[in-house]
């Protein structure tokens, strides 16, 4: 913090300048968790002003991160918030927010559980008949990404324009082992 304050033209002009650095890292229950870091400051020129350190000053680009993660017997998702600025071109960039979730590998047709299907092993006991179909063995899992991310850049004349960008990534695979002869797979 920076509190500067000059006399001109007989008025009293006042500066208070800032930088407020973070980390935060939570779990929230077992599956759940909450993390975030990053650096604020009020004006692109307080780090030149106020920070001595030469390995401090030639960082020239401020970051924030915040990211939620949950995660599920057989799946999980992120969603996150990024922001970048660089204090010497004045380029800002942030994805907001940006997610994925991810399912782990799958039955698409589960084997059935017990029927009213038996059969009779000899008098007084019965067995479920249970068959597996090969079709029982189709396993898939997926990912999916997103992102909104927006760009703002200065121009020649310092101007400023902006683009913007969505996307949206899917991913799926199938696997299907069957068993050959009853022995290789």
């Amino acid at each position: 913090y920076d509190h500067e304050a000059n006399w001109q033209n007989y008025s009293q002009r006042i500066k208070k300048r800032w930088k407020v650095d973070f980390y935060h890292n939570q779990n929230i229950d077992p599956t759940l968790t909450l993390s975030g870091s990053g650096s604020f400051i009020s004006d692109k020129n307080y780090i030149a002003d106020n920070v001595y350190d030469p390995s401090q000053r030639l960082e020239r680009t401020i970051s924030s991160y915040a990211s939620l993660n949950k995660r599920w017997q057989s799946s999980s998702l992120n969603i996150s918030l990024n922001n970048n600025w660089n204090l010497d071109t004045g380029t800002k960039q942030a994805a907001v927010p940006k997610f994925t979730y991810s399912k782990s590998s799958f039955q698409i047709f589960p084997e059935p559980g017990k029927t009213s299907k038996k059969t009779r092993i000899r008098p007084g006991e019965e067995k479920d008949d249970i068959t597996p179909r090969f079709y029982n063995s189709i396993y898939l899992s997926f990912n999916i990404n997103g992102q909104n991310l927006r760009q703002t850049f200065r121009n020649i004349d310092s101007t400023f324009y902006q683009r913007n960008y969505q996307t949206v990534n899917t991913q799926a695979a199938l696997s299907s082992p069957q068993k050959i002869l009853r022995f290789l797979t």
